[in-house]
Parts: C-alpha cells; structure tokens; sequence
C-alpha cells in the first residue's frame, strides 16, 4: 500500500523543479536561436507537468477520502524519480547555458552553445520523454488495476 501524502511531497517537489526548467528554458529562447528544440524542450515540460498534476490530484482525492490507493509503490517511485534526475539534468544544462549577466550576447556564443549544448539539451529532452511515458505508464495502470478491484479503493 502507498502513503498517497509522500506522493504528493515528491510531486509538488517535482513541479517546482520543472517550473525552474521552464523559467530557464523562457530567457535562454529570448537569446538563442534554437527555437525548435527549445519549444520542442517547453512542450514535453508542459506535458510532464500535466502527468506529475495528475498524479497529485489522485493521491489528494485517495487521502481526502481516507481510502486505500493501490499503485506499485516501487515502480511509481521510480517513475518519479526518474523524472526528477531527468529534471535535474535539464537544469544544469540550462543553467550553464545562459550567460552571465554581464556577458555580451555574441555570435561566438551562439556557436559555441549550438557546438556544446543543443546535443545535451536534446539528450535530456529525450531522457525527459522516457519519464514522462514511464509515469504516465505507470499511472495507467494503478488506475487500471483500481478500477477492476473497487473494493481497494
């Protein structure tokens, strides 16, 4: 049996990772020119977060009614926490890839961010979408297995 309250502790950890992600992702496309992969990045940030949401919205309903939730605790563990590093990931990458606040805005960085960077960014992003199929997976079938076993929900 899953404790629906450390569900919902890892998820709205897990939001406000992607929230930073997000906010990074905002100011390095207002300076780069990989548009596509940054909107390519920005989508499957908006889907995760929809899937993580959704995960917290069943975990608040099975506390709130004090009822039994049945999920493979360990695979949704690590559906999360793959998420997460795929998140943590991401960030770094992000992170180092806007400059300083002091640093000119050049060509030479945007060669050298498209030379260095786009390939991490699209690892990551691919790392992402493992994730985020894995979750909702995962997800798929709890709610599956809840529905044909009522009496443990």
């Amino acid at each position: 049996m899953m404790d629906p309250l450390s569900i919902i502790a890892s998820t709205a950890a897990l939001l406000g990772l992607i929230d930073q992600v997000v906010r990074g992702v905002r100011k390095l496309a207002r300076i780069k020119q990989t548009s596509l992969l940054l909107q390519q990045l920005n989508n499957e940030l908006s889907d995760l977060r929809l899937i993580v949401g959704k995960v917290e919205d069943i975990c608040r309903q099975a506390s709130f009614r004090n009822s039994d939730f049945v999920f493979d605790q360990e695979a949704l563990s690590r559906a999360i926490d793959r998420a997460k590093n795929a998140i943590l990931e991401l960030k770094k990458v992000i992170e180092y890839s806007l400059p300083a606040p002091s640093e000119k805005i050049s060509g030479r960085i945007d060669r050298l961010f498209r030379i260095r960077k786009e390939s991490e960014i699209r690892d990551g992003r691919d790392r992402l979408r493992d994730a985020k199929w894995s979750l909702s997976t995962t997800i798929q079938l709890g709610q599956m297995y809840n529905i044909q076993h009522p009496r443990a929900s």
